[in-house]
């Protein structure tokens, strides 16, 4: 018969039976009962680990959930500001277009010094006391009668 490995009593996980003593029956029930103690433990501890990965497991559910509504709060910010911009780019080309047709009506504007030329001959030929062509009319009637009078 071959003899196996016995580990060292600290790195036992429970007792080994002890050799049959006079006592014999009630060593063998304290191994038993010893034995029962180590399984509750072991199993206890297992219990425990389990509650805990259950627990882990849970907050890592919980975790990733957050992280996908973080997500999509994100995308939909992000695709919100990306249309804002693209309104934003439709706007200014519009004052764009509006800034470059005004400095095109304004190129066909006079000039202050061309306004200030026309006004100069204005002043030289003062056109407030010229006739009308009714008045004219009026006053070449009112001759000839004047004549034949």
């Amino acid at each position: 018969m071959e003899e196996s490995y016995v580990p060292p009593r600290e790195e036992r996980i429970w007792p080994l039976p002890q050799q049959q003593s006079p006592q014999g029956k009630h060593t063998a029930e304290r191994d038993v009962s010893s034995l029962l103690n180590v399984f509750s433990e072991v199993s206890r501890s297992l219990r425990t680990l389990e509650e805990r990965y259950i627990n882990i497991r849970r907050r890592t559910q919980v975790t990733d959930q957050n992280m996908l509504n973080v997500s999509k709060n994100f995308t939909r910010e992000f695709k919100t500001l990306v249309s804002d911009i693209d309104e934003i780019k439709r706007d200014l080309e519009e004052v764009k277009n509006g800034v470059k047709l005004m400095q095109k009506d304004l190129a066909s504007c006079a000039k202050e010094f061309d306004l200030k030329v026309i006004q100069k001959y204005l002043g030289f030929w003062e056109p407030l006391n010229f006739a009308t062509e009714d008045e004219v009319r009026r006053i070449v009637r009112d001759a000839l009668e004047n004549r034949n009078i």
